[in-house]
């Protein structure tokens, strides 16, 4: 079942598919699968070879997140999915909060001006294993240098942005997860609460930076 807090029993809700993806998935959104919710927020997903998986919620509009995750009655922290053992099946139980954090700014070059490049990405992770070279899609800066990333679960965060020109240079998965985890380490880390809307400016981290000594 899926509910969103705030939403009256009977309401017409939106049109919304829960989705599955793989952990680990270095090819996009290979292995994807969803079900759509009905009327009554109920949704199925059959088919689902076991494994580790993210749950997803499309579309999620304004800031609107994913507050809480339960399968088979236990929570499931950072809304992934064990489904390694559940060869006869499970039931989820999905929980969206419509008030979530959100955080705006710049990048900006070494002179402190604002890049006008619209390929800039700009990662929001809370552990490197879950930064988007997994399947997601990180927030691309505009041809202003201006971001914008929206429905923010509460929690710890770094936040950073590259040259994905810099990522394209970099063979294989496990070298690229090992420049990620090094970029992540530069990153600025950042505490959300429920609501927060935080301005915060940041600069492009280059490769020879990732290399040097992590923020604490």
């Amino acid at each position: 079942s899926l509910k969103m807090e705030g939403e009256a029993a009977g309401a017409a809700a939106p049109k919304r598919t829960v989705r599955l993806e793989p952990m680990g998935n270095f090819m996009g959104n290979l292995g994807m699968t969803g079900g759509a919710v009905d009327g009554s927020g109920v949704f199925r997903i059959g088919n689902i070879a076991p494994g580790k998986y993210r749950v997803k919620v499309e579309p999620l509009a304004g800031n609107a997140y994913l507050k809480a995750l339960e399968i088979d009655g236990v929570a499931a922290a950072k809304g992934i999915a064990d489904l390694s053992q559940a060869a006869r099946g499970a039931t989820a139980k999905v929980t969206l909060g419509s008030n979530g954090a959100q955080i705006s700014g710049r990048v900006l070059d070494s002179d402190g001006e604002p890049i006008e490049n619209s390929m800039l990405m700009v990662f929001l992770a809370s552990d490197p294993e879950e930064i988007p070279l997994t399947g997601g899609v990180p927030e691309h800066a505009g041809p202003d240098g201006k971001y914008i990333l929206k429905g923010v679960a509460p929690g710890k965060y770094r936040l950073f942005a590259v040259d994905p020109f810099q990522i394209n240079g970099v063979a294989g998965a496990d070298a690229g997860l090992e420049m990620f985890k090094k970029l992540f380490e530069r990153g600025e880390e950042i505490e959300f609460k429920e609501g927060d809307r935080i301005v915060k400016d940041l600069k492009v981290i280059s490769l020879e930076d990732a290399n040097a000594k992590p923020k604490q």
